[in-house]
């Protein structure tokens, strides 16, 4: 039975001399050495090489132990295995008489695995302990009285540079009166095992008296076999600052909702930044033209209001490339141009409407480095709602703009209408009332005329006088009836198959008494074709045309007037050599009442040309006129579609 016990035992039983040569051995022994009974028994652990060399000492203390009847251990030695590894094994050994010799039976137990683990558990301590020590957040253990313990995050916290520092001091000194009564709650019923939260905000008063916001989580644990506090906190100052600044953006945002100029929107923002956030020089710049011109500021007195936006500045640089530039040195950046001599850094943000730079929005300090990224998204957000007001604003300036300009347009519309229907119900009295007058007039002169026997010679040219200028009469009273008629759309038109080169004569021979007043001449290339046309209407149109070609020609000149088919067209055109027009008053032509000066000439109605312009279009086609301006003469040609 005890021979199993041994056998089988779950430790390294060995018995060996007080030499330190190997007896016997079970099981377990065999497994740890990797050696086999036989290679064990007479053999001691100097000849196999056992044990480390720096275990060697200790070794021969626990045999001279033996020798004096004393057992040992447990102690720890490292074992040089048969395969050459290593094993950490915890050694006891017990000196007792056996058939008259002294024996001693060693127990070895393999703590590989609990070394092991020690070593990661220390390593992990050692790591937490690191990062606690770097840790950016200050953690503290405190009892009721006093700190057990801080890291430097802790000390700096409070206003010192070292952990050591705050060792022992009293947290309520630092704690601002104002929470006081609520930490001590808090720490009372967390005791007691009630509720408490684990997280909350208070403030802190540091040993240099500056106030700081914290946030802190507590939980309760056992520090050497006592129950405290372990605090974990984060000065929280900035991030509080930027959460009340970002909240003065928004509350800016909802002002700028209620702006209705680009001068309102400016002033608001200004204000927000510089009195709610605090910056300590604001600028507003929007670019006209080349330039960034500046709209307001806070702070300070620009040096200059008016910068090139392809010249050397932040801020022109900034709308250039459509991004945020933050400067912590201006006094080392090529691009800054001096806009205030306190400056020292600088943060400027475009203002984007769509795809194009509106402006930009910069912030200066007197400090280094003295914007944050916080500080960027900051500027960032607020030149968004900006942008946003801006658009709005344009895009309601921009619709005033037009209902304005529509509403202008239809008041125009209305007046050119009523000052039409006033000039058509005029020239349709006037030339009516003239008409019946004028006939007599006409009439009685020339009875006169025709019986000029008791007449002096004097008085027959004043009878042609009046007889010319009644003719003129005449002729711009038909023309304001022919005009009326085009423009109420009562004109109408007698269609029928004829002879152009016919017409053409006929025209020639009515005005053969011109010309030859002027010794002009009008060579005709004639078509000798027929067309569907009004006769006496077309006769009306030509005359017009060879009227104004021989009164803006000089004396002696050639009229050219041709008449040809051309596709599905016939196509006339009336050429003179005369004062030509200028480019201005080409678009005036074919319009009643021009108002078209021409030198050395009485200006005309221009009612020919509007009226000949209705009397093509009453046929289906189109007239126009040609210069290459003046002194050049002047080309007008019509078309007339063919009808089959």
């Amino acid at each position: 039975m005890l021979s199993i016990l041994f056998e089988k035992a779950p430790d390294a039983i060995y018995l060996n001399d007080l030499k330190g040569t190997f007896i016997d051995g079970n099981e377990e022994a065999e497994r740890i050495t990797g050696y086999k009974r036989e290679e064990l028994i007479g053999k001691s652990f100097l000849d196999l090489n056992l044990l480390s060399v720096k275990d060697l000492p200790r070794a021969a203390v626990s045999l001279g132990k033996n020798l004096l009847g004393q057992s040992t251990g447990p102690d720890e030695f490292t074992l040089n295995l048969k395969n050459g590894g290593q094993v950490t094994v915890e050694i006891r050994t017990f000196p007792f008489t056996f058939d008259g010799k002294k024996i001693v039976m060693g127990i070895a137990r393999d703590i590989s695995a609990r070394k092991n683990t020690e070593l990661e558990l220390e390593k992990t301590e050692r790591r937490m302990q690191k990062l606690i020590e770097l840790s950016s957040d200050a953690i503290i253990v405190k009892n009721d009285e006093e700190v057990l313990f801080s890291n430097d995050a802790g000390a700096r916290l409070f206003g010192y540079d070292h952990a050591e520092d705050i060792i022992g001091h009293f947290l309520d000194d630092y704690y601002h009166p104002e929470f006081v009564d609520q930490i001590h709650r808090f720490t009372k019923a967390r005791r007691k095992g009630e509720y408490a939260p684990q997280r909350y905000e208070m403030k802190i008063i540091r040993q240099d008296g500056v106030e700081r916001d914290i946030e802190i989580r507590v939980t309760l644990i056992d520090w050497q076999g006592s129950t405290v506090s372990l605090g974990i906190m984060r000065d929280i100052t900035d991030q509080k600052l930027f959460e009340n600044r970002r909240e003065a953006v928004y509350q800016l945002a909802a002002l700028l909702n209620q702006a209705i100029s680009v001068e309102e929107i400016t002033q608001k923002a200004l204000d927000i930044v510089s009195l709610v956030m605090e910056y300590e020089m604001v600028s507003f710049q929007t670019i006209e033209g080349e330039n960034l011109l500046v709209q307001g500021t806070r702070g300070y007195e620009p040096t200059e209001k008016s910068i090139p936006v392809n010249g050397v500045s932040i801020a022109a640089k900034a709308a250039r490339l459509k991004t945020t530039l933050n400067i912590p040195d201006v006094s080392k950046d090529p691009d800054y141009h001096e806009a205030s001599p306190d400056s020292k850094s600088e943060l400027t943000v475009p203002i984007i409407l769509g795809n194009v730079v509106y402006g930009v929005f910069n912030v200066e300090s007197g400090k280094l480095n003295a914007f944050t990224r916080e500080d960027e998204i900051l500027i960032e957000l607020l030149t968004q709602h900006m942008a946003s007001a801006l658009e709005r604003v344009q895009r309601v300036t921009e619709r005033e703009a037009y209902e304005r300009e529509l509403l202008e347009g239809q008041l125009r519309l209305e007046q050119e209408i009523e000052l039409n229907q006033l000039k058509t119900r005029f020239m349709s009295t006037a030339t009516h009332e003239i008409r019946t007058p004028l006939s007599s007039i006409q009439g009685y002169t020339e009875i006169i005329q025709y019986d000029q026997s008791n007449l002096t010679e004097n008085q027959r040219k004043y009878f042609k006088v009046i007889l010319r200028n009644v003719h003129r009469l005449s002729v711009l009273t038909d023309d304001l009836l022919d005009l009326q008629k085009l423009e109420e759309g009562k004109m109408t038109i007698n269609i029928e198959p004829v002879n152009v080169k016919e017409l053409l004569l006929d025209v020639l021979n009515e005005f053969k008494p011109i010309l030859e007043e002027k010794k002009q001449t009008v060579h005709c290339n004639c078509l000798d074709d027929t067309l569907r046309m009004d006769k006496l209407r077309m006769m009306q149109v030509i005359v017009n045309l060879l009227s104004n070609a021989s009164k803006f020609s000089p004396e002696g000149t050639l009229i050219l007037l041709n008449a040809e088919k051309i596709g599905d067209w016939g196509h006339f055109s009336i050429t003179d050599s005369g004062v030509g027009i200028s480019e201005d008053d080409m678009s005036k032509l074919f319009i009643p009442f021009p108002g078209i000066t021409v030198d050395g000439n009485v200006r005309g109605t221009g009612l020919g040309l509007s009226i000949s312009k209705g009397i093509v279009e009453l046929h289906g086609g189109e007239i126009w006129a040609e210069s290459d301006g003046l002194g050049k003469g002047t080309t007008v040609s019509f078309n007339l579609p063919i009808k089959k």
